[in-house]
């Protein structure tokens, strides 16, 4: 990728050099190119059930010159954003679900423009944070843009010194702004150093605080994360051991004030380029490990809710690979991102990789061609099915004579479909103990800045580019069922489905039952009342155009008299609030029969019918060990709910694994305000 002018050193590359100091040792010149993968932010999307077929692709996009995708995330209408580079003016793209583009937009001055992170706002607009060199106070500014549903620009500010301001990462806040971390060369830094910078912006893109950080010489700020009650955590790097570069962990309060901090680091350089928050409240965060110039690894940390180190793990091949980010799992597993210079099919490829919980892999793998493809992908955001999107930049594919941006849609296995050949490669890359140290005794120092805010004259095009479609998923058909484990003679069993289609342009559902009695049934959520006693195997068969048939079957034992001491859950609506979009509820699960139960789920959607249906949304799954007879737990939720959500509905035992007394009371709905 040519650049019109000056490049900031910043984040390691697979392949960055270390440059030796006039004084013997050594730094590290390190330039950053990015590409990105969803992140997890604040805007309220829901995964649903598993069931749900996912739609898989690969494309090519290319807007005339050179193209980089930085920063990507599914919006609320299930298409996606992404925010790159083209000719290095920034470049908005929204795509829809299957990856068409949907519009475009380019912004930028005269000079260079740098894209770092976009994120939905919960106007339907977008908020994206860049920098640039074509306008400011200084060589390079932080550049934070506001955006409506439609990419037209509402508002936005440059931010910086007479030194150089450079925004790494950006998440939005509970409070409809942002915070933005980065660096800095201005506000009173030693000439030659460079310190961490982070700074709070409103919803309308005012300074509320700015702050300049720093522990030695050389200090960046590669992540933040706001934390559920206030406060933010900030992963960057900081000189530590011996002289090399460590992660530099901090939890500030509401202000960017220090509540507590850590210097983690083995004796080589380590670097924390993404955080994100782990289901059990704790951290991951995704890096590189450098042995030697040419020779760095993956690493991947697990951290507790404080910082502390819990395992660390470095996964790569004999030359240079490293990860950018990464997103939590529903599993309490981790998705880590980067880019792998041996392990894929030619030349550097994108690299994905899973981890469970204890930091074994799960699944790895590459993608790209004999070219060059993925630079430094930073991100990763999880998709509403559990997968995951990949937006960087190809030079094996698409129709630009050199660079094209590379957006790939995964499934929660890392696949798209066979037709996409060596596009996708399985790697075999270990995961290995790494030894850290973990210092939280040495100096840091917090002082308060004020950037200068300015506001641009730039220039905007909306010309749609070119794309390619690289391969895509087929017609895919998934589906669950729920049914009692137990009846009575002459009393209506409910069964209940969900079915999904991916890639099934104009097919639609059927349902085919059969109850083991000789009865059948079309209907999505059949009830059927069996005649004599007896052990009944059912069966349930979705089948779509194109796509091979689902089926679910079990088994329903039935009997003359409720069986003795068994449990019956159902729930109530104790609370039910409504603030603007924000749904606060209270659901008292009770067991009312007289066995005790053990084991269950319950679920919680948002419907626009007072029954669950394959539209409803997904918005808790509560996991209970046990209910005693005649016993209730209160469950919580506070959600973001949509204009055509007119329902919360409570599946209580929602995988039937709980013999029942009376199956036909565990969903318990109730009209949202």
């Amino acid at each position: 990728m040519s650049n019109r002018n000056a490049t900031h050193d910043e984040e390691l590359l697979p392949g960055a050099e270390l440059i030796r100091e006039s004084s013997g040792g050594w730094i590290m010149n390190r330039r950053k190119y990015i590409c990105s993968v969803f992140v997890a932010g604040l805007l309220a999307l829901s995964l649903p059930d598993a069931l749900e077929a996912s739609h898989q692709w690969a494309r090519a996009l290319d807007a005339g010159g050179d193209e980089d995708f930085n920063s990507v995330q599914q919006t609320s209408d299930g298409g996606y954003v992404l925010l790159g580079m083209t000719n290095f003016d920034l470049w908005v793209v929204k795509l829809d679900s299957t990856g068409a583009i949907s519009w475009q937009k380019t912004l930028g001055g005269g000079i260079n423009e740098y894209s770092k992170e976009i994120r939905q706002t919960a106007d339907g607009g977008y908020i994206l944070a860049a920098n640039t060199s074509s306008f400011g106070a200084g060589d390079f500014d932080g550049w934070v843009l506001k955006l409506d549903a439609s990419g037209g620009v509402v508002w936005q500010r440059t931010y910086g010194s007479s030194g150089d301001e450079w925004i790494t990462a950006m998440e939005l806040t509970p409070d409809g702004g942002c915070i933005v971390v980065g660096d800095t060369t201005g506000f009173g830094t030693p000439l030659g150093a460079k310190a961490q910078w982070i700074t709070k912006l409103s919803a309308a893109g005012t300074v509320e605080w700015s702050r300049r950080r720093w522990v030695d010489d050389w200090e960046t700020g590669n992540a933040v994360s706001p934390i559920p009650g206030g406060g933010y955590v900030v992963i960057g790097d900081a000189r530590g051991n011996a002289e090399s570069w460590d992660m530099w962990f901090t939890e500030l309060g509401a202000t960017g004030n220090f509540v507590r901090k850590h210097l983690i680091g083995s004796d080589r350089f380590d670097l924390g380029e993404q955080i994100v928050r782990a289901a059990d409240g704790g951290w991951y965060v995704a890096g590189v490990i450098l042995f030697a110039p040419a020779n760095s690894d993956g690493l991947i940390l697990k951290l507790n809710s404080t910082g502390a180190p819990v395992w660390q793990r470095r996964i790569g091949g004999p030359s240079n690979d490293g990860f950018y980010g990464g997103h939590a799992t529903g599993d309490g597993g981790f998705v880590a991102v980067g880019r792998s210079s041996n392990l894929g099919s030619g030349g550097a490829d994108v690299w994905v990789v899973k981890v469970n919980s204890s930091g074994q892999v799960v699944w790895q793998r590459s993608y790209g061609g004999s070219g060059s493809d993925g630079l430094s992908a930073r991100g990763v955001w999880q998709t509403s099915d559990g997968g995951s999107v990949v937006a960087c930049s190809t030079a094996s594919f698409g129709t630009g004579s050199s660079v094209d941006g590379f957006v790939l849609r995964l499934s929660s296995t890392g696949e798209i479909d066979p037709s996409c050949g060596s596009l996708v490669t399985n790697t075999s890359a270990t995961a290995v103990d790494v030894s850290v140290t973990d210092n939280t005794s040495f100096a840091s120092f917090s002082v308060a800045v004020t950037p200068n805010v300015s506001t641009p004259v730039y220039t905007a095009s909306s010309a749609l580019p070119a794309q390619t479609l690289l391969c895509n998923s087929s017609c895919q058909v998934s589906c669950s069922a729920t049914a009692p484990a137990s009846g009575i003679v002459g009393t209506a069993i409910a069964y209940t489905s969900e079915a999904s289609l991916a890639d099934c342009a104009g097919a639609a559902d059927s349902f085919s039952w059969t109850f083991g009695d000789g009865g059948i049934s079309a209907e999505q959520n059949p009830s059927h009342t069996y005649g004599a006693t007896g052990t009944y195997p059912w069966t349930l068969t979705v089948t779509a155009t194109g796509a091979a048939p689902c089926g679910q079957s079990g088994s329903i034992t039935i009997s003359t008299t409720p069986p003795a001491s068994l449990p019956d859950l159902t729930g109530s609506w104790t609370t039910l609030t409504k603030r603007g979009t924000k749904i606060s509820a209270s659901l008292s699960c009770q067991n009312i029969g007289i066995g005790d139960a053990s084991g269950f789920t319950v679920r919680i959607y948002f419907s626009r019918k007072d029954a669950i249906n394959r539209k409803s949304k997904l918005i808790k799954t509560e996991t209970l060990s046990s209910l005693a007879a005649g016993g209730a737990v209160p469950i919580s939720i506070r959600a973001v709910a949509t204009s055509k959500h007119k329902y919360i509905v409570a599946a209580v035992d929602s995988a039937v694994t709980v013999g029942e007394s009376n199956e036909t009371n565990n969903s318990v709905a109730r009209s949202l305000p």
